[in-house]
């Protein structure tokens, strides 16, 4: 199986430290129900967004990160 899109659910520490790993290796789409905490990662070139239904929707794998 290959993946070539995840889905990190959760931008807290741990999501934020997931998704920057596995962006290294291809696309990454980062997930929080809080806007705040997504806007400062546009600089990351991390693709994010508060819809969950977007988040998952191209995802062959998906990185639970949430409390």
């Amino acid at each position: 199986m290959t993946i070539n899109q995840v889905a990190v659910l959760g931008a807290g520490a741990w999501g934020r430290a997931l998704a920057g790993q596995f962006a290294g290796a291809g696309p990454v789409t980062l997930w929080s129900h809080n806007p705040s905490r997504l806007e400062p990662l546009a600089q990351l070139g991390l693709r994010y967004t508060t819809d969950l239904s977007e988040a998952l929707a191209d995802a062959d794998a998906v990185v639970i990160a949430i409390p």
